[in-house]
Order: C-alpha cells, then sequence, then structure tokens
C-alpha cells in the first residue's frame, strides 16, 4: 500500500477511507505504464485531474520520459550511407 496516495486521497477527500486495492491497482498501472486518461478510467474516475491530483508522485517525469524517448529514438536509428545530396539516411 502506497502510503503517500493514503495521505493524498485524505487530503483530498476528508473523512473517507482509503481503498487499499484501488491504491494498488493504480500504482501497478502507472507503473506499467498507463496514461492518467487509462488509470482514471479504469478506477471508474470521470476527472483524469483527480487521478493525477491524487496519483501525481507516481508518475514519472516527464523529463525522464522525454529524454528516454529520445534516446531509444537515436538507438533504433542506424545512419546507414550518406547521399549524393548531402541528406543522412537512416535504417530503423
Amino acid at each position: 500500500m502506497c502510503l503517500t496516495c493514503l495521505t493524498h486521497q485524505n487530503a483530498l477527500l476528508p473523512g473517507l477511507s482509503s481503498n487499499p486495492v484501488q491504491i494498488t491497482t493504480a500504482s501497478v498501472l502507472i507503473d506499467a505504464g498507463e496514461s492518467v486518461k487509462a488509470v482514471a478510467e479504469y478506477l471508474g474516475h470521470s476527472d483524469p485531474g483527480f487521478t493525477l491530483r491524487v496519483y501525481a508522485h507516481l508518475f514519472p517525469a516527464s523529463e525522464d520520459r522525454a529524454r528516454k524517448a529520445v534516446e531509444a529514438a537515436f538507438a533504433r536509428s542506424i545512419v546507414v550511407q550518406h547521399g549524393e545530396d548531402n541528406r543522412i539516411k537512416t535504417r530503423s
């Protein structure tokens, strides 16, 4: 169970008890890379913003995702030849 989730959820919804199964489910989905929208839909939240406010600390930083995406794109792209028109041709 994520104690930070409990703290955040109780701060947003005073008086309501936290559901450990829902918190665990959200944590697993987020760790698997699901989007805020998908997690919200799965948990039955009508507003993905609510899901993000409660579970934001579990989502990876956008800088990390962007860096990893660019690194992966460069790793897949191999420069194979310079054409006569001076453009680099790549192979995926």
